[in-house]
């Protein structure tokens, strides 16, 4: 198998190494504002490299992650370890995993979500992090609707370029072809273009990802009948800026909280 983006994570951690700061923010804001449990025990689904965990970590929570990728697992216990915090971090399809001491908040980052490719993998994510979840405590869920189909594909691709340690990452971020309603998928495009010193290379990786529309991720979460949604968010991660989700809503912030 060619290897893709997610077994390279020091170049993904550097191409998509944003500030944290803002994004924890806004998740401590929300499992104060939201959450009807004190809140402690934290879980990211899908946590890549641990950025956000190891925030969390920093501030005093008792972050865990569940990971598929090994070479994402390795690297968030490097990078843990050379800052001095503990993550618990359990190799797992988040479609199907099982955590055994109940955790207080979850989430689940920037359009990892809809990596689970259809109704039965989401609904079977949603209902293990509900029998992972204490009751009253909340999963914030990060992610793109697919709204208006003229909207799709994008003109030109998302494209930015982040440089540490000597080495400069561009990451370009293309939707190809038009969504799929029927069968519910896109195809999206992810390539890092890698400068290390004298040497150059590129990385690319094309994933079919689940589409949603706001009704339908409404619809869905509630077939699990553990949840209900308190809240939506706009992608600034300004807890006072709450939204009501649109047609031409893109990227959305949902807020769960279990019964």
């Amino acid at each position: 198998m060619p290897r893709r983006i997610y077994d390279y994570p020091n170049y993904y951690d550097i191409g998509f190494g944003w500030n944290p700061k803002k994004e924890t923010d806004f998740l401590e804001s929300c499992f104060s504002r939201y959450g009807r449990v004190p809140t402690k025990r934290i879980l990211e689904l899908g946590c890549g490299t641990g950025r956000l965990l190891i925030e969390l970590a920093k501030r005093g929570f008792e972050p865990m992650g569940v990971e598929l990728n090994p070479h994402m697992i390795d690297y968030a216990r490097q990078k843990a370890r050379q800052v001095g915090v503990a993550l618990e971090l359990v190799k797992a399809d988040m479609a199907s995993f099982k955590i055994d001491v109940p955790i207080d908040a979850a989430f689940c980052a920037i359009d990892t979500f809809r990596y689970l490719p259809d109704e039965e993998s989401a609904r079977s994510h949603l209902q293990c992090v509900s029998e992972s979840l204490r009751s009253r405590g909340i999963y914030v869920v990060d992610f793109n609707l697919v709204g208006l189909l003229n909207s799709y594909p994008k003109a030109e691709a998302e494209e930015w370029t982040i440089e540490r340690d000597g080495v400069s990452v561009n990451v370009a971020h293309k939707i190809i072809g038009v969504p799929d309603l029927l069968k519910r998928r896109i195809t999206e495009r992810t390539t890092l273009n890698v400068t290390e010193g004298s040497l150059t290379k590129t990385i690319d990786t094309e994933d079919p990802f689940r589409t949603y529309t706001r009704d339908e991720f409404v619809d869905l979460a509630k077939s699990v009948g553990a949840f209900e949604i308190v809240a939506w968010h706009a992608p600034d991660f300004d807890i006072e800026h709450s939204v009501e989700p649109g047609p031409e809503t893109e990227r959305v912030i949902a807020v769960l909280r279990k019964r």
